[in-house]
Formats: C-alpha cells, sequence, structure tokens
C-alpha cells in the first residue's frame, strides 16, 4: 500500500495536490492522465491495430523519401510504397505486422521493417548511419532538458518535476 502522493508521483512524474505546472501538463501522456482518473488502460482490439497501422506509415513515410519520392495524399500511401524497390523487402514485413492477430506477434515484423528501412538509409550514406539494431522502446537516449539548443531560451527554464517527463519535453523541443 502506498499513499496518494507516491501513487500520483508514480503514474503521472509529479504530485498535482501540489499544483499543475505548465510543463507538467504539457509533457504528461494523456494515456497517465487516463489511467489516473478512469482506472487501468489496457489495449484493446482495435488500438493495437490503429498503433500497429500507424507504426507502418512511419516505416513507409521516409521509405518514399529515400526512394526520392514525395508521400502521396494517405488514401494513396500504399500504392505509392507499392511501387518502391523497398517494397520488396520492407512491404511483407508490414503486412505481416497488419494481418498478426495480436501485438506480440505485430511486434517482430515491425521492428525487422524498420531495420530494412535503416539499413537501406545507410547504404545512401547521406547521413551519419543509423543503427539499425532493436532495443527497448523506453531506454533510448535523451538530450537532459537543461542542454537545450540555444535557439529555444524560453524552454530551458522548463524542467519538468520528474525525470521521466523530461524525455517527453525533450521529444518536443528538439529543432
Amino acid at each position: 500500500m502506498v499513499s496518494i502522493g507516491t501513487f500520483l508521483t508514480w503514474q503521472l512524474g509529479f504530485d498535482p495536490r501540489g499544483g499543475i505546472t505548465t510543463i507538467d501538463w504539457l509533457v504528461t501522456p494523456q494515456q497517465s492522465l487516463l489511467s489516473v482518473t478512469a482506472g487501468a488502460v489496457y489495449h484493446d482490439g482495435l488500438g493495437w491495430r490503429v498503433l500497429v497501422a500507424r507504426l507502418a506509415r512511419d516505416v513507409m513515410r521516409p521509405c518514399l523519401l529515400l526512394e526520392r519520392r514525395y508521400a502521396p495524399y494517405p488514401k494513396w500511401l500504399g500504392a505509392a510504397f507499392g511501387r518502391l524497390e523497398a517494397a520488396r523487402t520492407v512491404g511483407p514485413l508490414l503486412a505481416a505486422a497488419l494481418a498478426a492477430p495480436d501485438w506480440p506477434a505485430a511486434q517482430q515484423p515491425l521492428v525487422a521493417a524498420s531495420q530494412q528501412a535503416a539499413i537501406r538509409h545507410n547504404r545512401l550514406g547521406l547521413t551519419m548511419a543509423l543503427d539499425p539494431s532493436p532495443r527497448p522502446f523506453h531506454d533510448r537516449a535523451r538530450l537532459p532538458a537543461r542542454h537545450l539548443p540555444p535557439d529555444r531560451p524560453h524552454l530551458r527554464r522548463c524542467q519538468p518535476r520528474h525525470p521521466s517527463r523530461r524525455a517527453s519535453l525533450d521529444k518536443h523541443t528538439q529543432p
């Protein structure tokens, strides 16, 4: 058993009984607020499929750019992607993820599709090479808020009270 303050800090990254700053409000994921106000949030049959579709789109769009094609209106994204060289290797993996019976079964082909896209990026040599190896989603490198770029000085004073929320702020303040 824990106190309400400990519970709220664990769920939200701060105790709102002491006041909610603008930064706390902006960097707190909606799912965290929902879990505190409505109870546990679970993946439902439709929700995980929406997530897989979004992640598939997030792999397809860079593939278009890597082959010097602009992304079309979303309705035509699949057709445009299907005409790419990447569609031969990445396409079947995305199709497998989209056809998966559940979230765990969708993860492996999504990871493999992302790896293939990163490998294709690296072959072009346009930027520093990406590390295509899979890694845990919540264990990615983060830029601490105190090291924000100098062109955003108004954000330097925005310090979320909980370290896990700083990553969310960092994501939205990168140039």
